[in-house]
């Protein structure tokens, strides 16, 4: 199209110069040419967004009125209009300066249209400098791709129904994205037994044919099989991991949901293909019914187990081996049965809890070990003749016997004494903690028998005496 090419002055000054005359021959059309371009969409198509407006503007560097325009366009696949022709509605700029307008759309078939638009009574239409003509609202059902607006045709007309210079400015592109994200939940992802306030990572994979938004993440967890979520944490990045602090609500049934969201809205989400249990922390303690102890002496252990609720069993070991058959716990305390083949020295006591389908498995160990000493041992020695004749076999029997709460029948040597000599080598002691010296060479008189126990590992040594009378 084109405009008249009336030759008109344009005076205009330059400093120390003198007054030059131009005309306007060769640019006034340009300064005149109004622009009528197909707008940037209000967003991208997609299943947040199923449908955008392109506005179909005018721009032009002066304001003559405006009468009407016609405009003809095409409007590419994928792209439809949702409500037909209602689709495409006037807009503000033929009313800017207060004229009413009156507007109409053909559909030519094929995705060509014309909208035609006109201002109707006084005043006589718009001196508006720019401002939008019409909008189009647009839609798509294909899962991805892209369209365009591409204004074919413009004619616009002044209150004196002559032609007004046009050019046609941009067409519009309209980008379609239907397809959601893919996601997946990687763990907790069924049966794992996670321990409330420990940490453990949550994975995931998430890809898009386009692109995962920047904070495009969010994760959930239920406690009740999916009945009810709660956040674990928004707007993550697409890292495939989160460190999680295990929360305190304990549960058999606990899920983890991952959203993904792309670049353009779309969403899907994924949840753990089975429960998992969040479980509660225990703590296991060891305790001695005397420590230290001596040889022999019975010796019961108790193992605490906090919460009380937990239930579950208790395996008692000494020095690493196990203590008897595992005890139930019952309001949180097991006692193991009594040990009293405790040798001497230090032994390491454990107490490893089970823990049951709801709370994590524990131990505790003896603090310091249980500490087992020697036990005292006692020495009787007896006589089988006195008081007796000089020339008589007399036998002396030793009894070496441990002291309570020692028990067990005391090994090792004794040396026999008469009046405080030795007579004879170390007798062993015989299983029954007992040893024999005979003699029939006792002079008349009285005689001190006495009997020195040399002690073991397991017992103390000590001594014993008896007073001999010889006639």
């Amino acid at each position: 199209m084109s405009s008249s090419k009336t030759r008109i002055p344009l005076w205009f000054a330059t400093a120390g110069a003198a007054l030059v005359l131009l005309t306007t021959s060769a640019i006034g059309e340009a300064l005149a040419t109004a622009t009528v371009s197909a707008g940037a969409p209000s967003g991208t198509l997609s299943t947040t967004t199923p449908t955008v407006t392109v506005p179909v503007t005018i721009s032009r560097p002066d304001n003559p009125s405006l009468l009407g325009f016609s405009v003809d366009f095409t409007v590419s696949s994928p792209l439809t209009l949702p409500s037909g022709n209602g689709s495409i509605t006037i807009g503000p700029f033929l009313s800017a300066s207060g004229a009413t307008a009156t507007f109409q759309v053909v559909n030519h078939g094929g995705g060509n249209y014309t909208a035609d638009g006109v201002t109707l009574g006084s005043p006589c239409g718009s001196t508006a400098m720019s401002g939008t003509l019409f909008n189009i609202a647009l839609s798509s059902a294909s899962p991805s791709g892209s369209g365009t607006v591409t204004i074919t045709s413009v004619s616009l007309r002044d209150c004196s129904n002559a032609t007004l210079a046009s050019v046609i400015g941009t067409a519009s592109t309209i980008i379609v994205d239907n397809t959601l994200p893919v996601a997946a939940v990687t763990a907790p992802n069924g049966g794992e037994f996670w321990v409330a306030g420990s940490s453990h990572n949550i994975t995931w994979t998430a890809t898009d044919n386009s692109a995962i938004a920047a904070a495009g993440i969010d994760l959930e967890v239920s406690t009740n099989n999916g009945g009810s979520w709660s956040p674990v944490a928004s707007g993550l990045a697409n890292s495939g991991s989160y460190a999680w602090t295990v929360p305190a609500t304990l549960s058999t049934q606990a899920l983890i949901r991952v959203t993904a969201r792309d670049q353009y809205g779309n969403s899907t989400q994924d949840v753990s293909d089975a429960v998992f249990t969040i479980a509660g922390a225990t703590t296991t303690t060891v305790s001695s019914s005397i420590n230290p102890s001596v040889y022999g002496q019975a010796v019961s252990f108790t193992a605490t187990v906090s919460p009380a609720a937990a239930g579950g069993t208790v395996q008692f070991k000494v020095d690493g081996v196990n203590f008897g058959a595992p005890v139930p716990v019952v309001a949180g305390s097991a006692t193991s049965g009594l040990n009293s083949s405790l040798a001497v020295g230090t032994h390491t006591v454990d107490a490893d809890y089970s823990g049951n389908a709801s709370y994590a498995a524990s131990t505790g160990a003896l603090g310091g070990g249980q500490v087992v000493n020697q036990a005292s041992s006692a020495v009787a020695v007896a006589s089988d003749l006195n008081p007796s004749f000089v020339g008589n076999l007399v036998t002396f029997t030793a009894t070496v016997t441990a002291v309570a709460p020692g028990a067990g029948i005391p090994a090792g040597n004794v040396q026999f004494k008469i009046d405080g000599l030795n007579v004879g080598s170390p007798v062993a002691l015989n299983g029954s903690g007992q040893a024999i010296y005979a003699t029939s060479a006792l002079a008349a008189g009285a005689h001190t028998v006495a009997v020195d126990y040399a002690g073991n590992t397991n017992f103390t040594a000590s001594t014993g005496n008896c007073r001999r009378t010889r006639s």
